[in-house]
């Protein structure tokens, strides 16, 4: 599911609109204390931030101790340019 990051509270993030879920071939594997979460993304989308063919893209992550859902206290940002295949 895709959802509106509104603040860091759980209370303020909300599942987006069935209409706005457009993730395809999405996967969540969890094996000796991992989890891989693979999904497609269409590049830009009404009302959401583009992701750039060229130039740099900047994505939140975070990792969490449990699987319930809430705040993560270990969590950065990156950027990626995929034409150049580099990493920020």
């Amino acid at each position: 599911l895709k959802y509106h990051l509104n603040g860091m509270a759980t209370n303020m993030v909300d599942v987006m609109d069935d209409d706005s879920q457009t993730l395809a071939d999405a996967s969540i594997v969890q094996e000796n204390g991992t989890t891989i979460m693979v999904f497609t993304k269409l590049l830009a989308e009404g009302g959401e931030i583009p992701i750039l063919k060229e130039g740099v893209n900047h994505f939140l992550h975070a990792r969490g101790s449990s699987n319930d859902f809430g705040y993560h206290s270990h969590r950065s940002s990156f950027g990626v340019n995929f034409a150049a295949n580099q990493f920020a």
